[in-house]
């Protein structure tokens, strides 16, 4: 019964591809291919009844990528891992959707996940990555903006490069976020428990409308990018705001406290 089958991908050959012939039900999905084995899933609507997708290290430098659209039938957790720091990755094209019942995905591991299409899920977004090589790239868009960065190591990216215009919080404990785009969640409060936020493109505009708020540690802005503030910047206990950027080598640092 392919609703309770939990299906391994292993040891296929070079750019291999599996096309579903309809519609599937599976409990988990797990990648345990070789190294520098690509690998594909196309059509249909893949329904994870457990939520679980993981990418073994054995996966190597390689992509795994799911064609089909995916429904949530829990709570996700996705352990990606890989022995590359650059091509040990997880792809997924098609939408992210939890059937209305508010499920949300954690992405743990140390390798790099990717996003491209438009996502419906409406539970948070968490990225809990123990290594400065993990990453997850949002390309396409997602329905919430409940994004939480609560990465162990500091050097491990949040990347936004696509849309993500709910009107929640995004915090981010440790790690970094890295921007692309001027539709970066215009209507979310970002708040930083510590962590980075940087410009990915130095000809975009970093345009945030509600408010920042920095309750620990220290956030820089980084990059040659526009920076536009609309919204308040709120410094808990006289932390430091720093906007960097590479025009003339200049460095300009604000220190204060925003009142109501």
């Amino acid at each position: 019964d392919s609703a309770v089958d939990s299906i391994i991908f292993s040891n296929v050959a070079n750019f291999a591809a599996t096309t579903l012939d309809g519609d599937k039900t599976v409990n988990s999905i797990r990648f345990s291919t070789l190294d520098s084995t690509n690998y594909s899933i196309n059509g249909g609507i893949l329904t994870i009844k457990t939520g679980a997708l993981t990418r073994d290290t054995s996966a190597g430098r390689s992509t795994q990528t799911v064609n089909s659209a995916i429904i949530l039938g829990a709570n996700a957790i996705w352990n990606i891992n890989g022995n590359n720091s650059t091509s040990s990755i997880v792809r997924i094209n098609g939408s992210i959707g939890d059937g209305g019942n508010g499920y949300g995905l954690t992405m743990t591991g140390s390798r790099l996940l990717w996003l491209y299409g438009n996502n419906t899920y409406s539970g948070p977004t968490i990225f809990d990555v123990d290594a400065a090589s993990g990453g997850f790239v949002l390309f396409g868009s997602n329905a919430t903006c409940a994004i939480i960065n609560r990465s162990s190591n500091s050097l491990a990216s949040m990347t936004i490069n696509g849309i993500c215009p709910g009107a929640t919080n995004v915090t981010f404990s440790a790690g970094r976020i890295v921007v692309y785009t001027n539709a970066l969640i215009p209507n979310a409060t970002l708040r930083f428990d510590g962590g980075a936020l940087s410009s990915g493109n130095t000809l975009q505009t970093l345009n945030f409308t509600n408010p920042i708020i920095l309750m620990s540690g220290g956030v820089e802005l980084e990059g040659s990018a526009n920076i536009i503030l609309r919204g308040d910047i709120v410094l808990n206990s006289n932390r430091i705001f720093t906007i960097a950027t590479a025009r003339n080598d200049t460095l300009q640092s604000f220190r204060g406290v925003i009142s109501d």
